[in-house]
């Protein structure tokens, strides 16, 4: 099949671009984008776009100068709007303390997103091949990835970024570029071995293809669309299971109801913590030996109940919670510093420091934990504050004289949730907390102050509270 016709079946396969829209090519000048330029080039009015250039200067090759100029002078020569930027990869590589592969990648993006954004383009084309594909797939065999990191690359990127040249191998670009006679430069560096890459594509999957099969690159490629596939169906899936069984992902902190997460399939379980992970503010990159790790811990009797995975997080057991949180991460507001409210007359009343809300009094339609107050014994002001060491539960509230924090254990609420609870207190004396069930008395609904607390699903607790 023709290059351009299988360029066009990809795009219109995966609805890679909008009609009527600007997508902007990353060119290199090499010979796999330069066949995706012309590629791109021809499918234009069929499609229904319109056609730009970026090139990206990484800074590392004495060559990049020429490379700049050729490519401005073919997108001149076939109108096409050029667009350019430098990157210091090196110098940025020693700051962030990552590889030259993996920075050159993240500023190569980030500079292509950036010119897209400038100039209105909606699509950034890059002419990752299915060679390349298959070089991904086995590099990521080797690091030992899971299901999800076996899908390669993804013929869509976060909605913006597109694959057309996906399914076309490098040497059918090679004979594309001889036979339309489409100029193009080298790039000396893909010859450097001391690239992880650079080694996967001359030596390692050469010596495969001689010894084991010659038709590796269509059989790793078919791997990648497979578990592309099964992963969509399985995404699908965790999605549902995460609604049930995560109780809190916020950008530095993840909370998991353990007994719902345990009934849930390993594979599932996976997808559930790495999908819960990407929502932090920097997402820490991850391998599935540690997500394992992570799956192994929540299913432990005894033993450590705790570890720590890349990113600076720390994950642990604690009762029927798991907890994921950087460890660095700047701490809930200390007791001391967390402001009481007082009560004065019915109304709702927010607990910031806790998600909290208090509504006394309110419609009989408000739902939550239920809490009614004897009018004559214990009338209004009262207090809504954290809890303090010491804190004791009297009756009425309470069959006996009971310490909050024995409650507290007893009812399995972790320690890091009890510091965020709030209580609610009469004078010194503690009404109700979060555990705290009332002993059930006759009164009748006019001497009564009811009470309506709202608390947040993250502190998750069998508080079915009545009084």
């Amino acid at each position: 099949m023709n290059i351009i016709v299988r360029v066009k079946k990809q795009i219109l396969k995966f609805s890679m671009i909008p009609k009527d829209s600007r997508v902007l090519a990353a060119v290199s000048g090499g010979a796999d984008s330069m066949a995706m330029l012309h590629c791109l080039r021809r499918l234009e009015k069929a499609i229904g776009f319109r056609l730009g250039v970026a090139h990206i200067d990484h800074g590392l090759r004495q060559t990049s100068p020429r490379d700049l100029k050729f490519v401005e002078s073919q997108c001149q020569e076939l109108g096409i709007p050029f667009h350019f930027a430098k990157v210091s990869v090196r110098t940025e590589s020693k700051k962030r303390n990552k590889g030259i592969e993996e920075t050159a990648r993240i500023l190569r993006y980030d500079a292509l997103e950036k010119i897209a954004a400038d100039n209105g383009y909606v699509r950034i084309a890059t002419a990752h091949t299915a060679s390349d594909q298959a070089e991904t797939v086995l590099m990521r065999v080797i690091s030992g990835a899971g299901s999800r990191g076996l899908r390669g690359i993804l013929p869509i990127r976060e909605g913006m970024v597109i694959r057309p040249m996906l399914s076309v191998t490098r040497s059918e670009i090679e004979a594309f570029i001889v036979r339309e006679n489409i100029p193009f430069t080298t790039d000396e560096t893909n010859m450097d071995t001391a690239y992880d890459r650079n080694r996967i594509r001359h030596v390692l999957i050469p010596l495969i293809e001689k010894e084991f099969n010659k038709s590796l690159v269509p059989a790793l490629t078919r791997l990648a669309e497979n578990m592309r596939m099964e992963n969509e169906f399985l995404a699908s899936c965790a999605e549902k299971a995460s609604k049930l069984s995560v109780l809190e992902a916020g950008e530095n902190r993840i909370a998991v109801d353990l007994v719902k997460f345990n009934r849930i399939d390993d594979s599932i379980k996976s997808r559930i913590l790495s999908s819960a992970l990407e929502r932090f503010e920097k997402p820490p990159r991850i391998s599935q030996v540690h997500l394992d790790s992570m799956i192994e811990l929540c299913g432990k009797k005894s033993g450590s109940k705790s570890l720590d995975i890349p990113g600076g997080i720390r994950v642990s057991v604690g009762y029927d919670r798991l907890i994921i949180e950087r460890k660095n991460r700047k701490q809930r507001t200390p007791s001391g510093q967390k402001h009481a409210v007082h009560v004065t007359g019915p109304g709702r009343h927010e607990i910031p420091w806790a998600g909290a809300i208090f509504h006394f009094e309110p419609e009989d339609n408000v739902q939550g934990i239920e809490l009614h107050i004897d009018k004559k014994t214990y009338g209004y002001p009262f207090i809504i504050r954290p809890q303090k060491p010491g804190d004791r539960v009297a009756p009425p509230f309470a069959p006996h004289t009971r310490k909050l924090k024995k409650i507290f254990i007893d009812r399995k609420i972790p320690r890091e949730t009890r510091v965020t609870l709030p209580v609610l207190c009469h004078g010194d004396m503690v009404i109700w907390a979060p555990g705290v069930r009332p002993v059930s008395r006759d009164f009748t609904k006019k001497k009564m102050i009811r009470v309506v607390i709202i608390l947040p699903a993250s502190f998750a607790l069998q508080t079915d509270d009545r009084g």
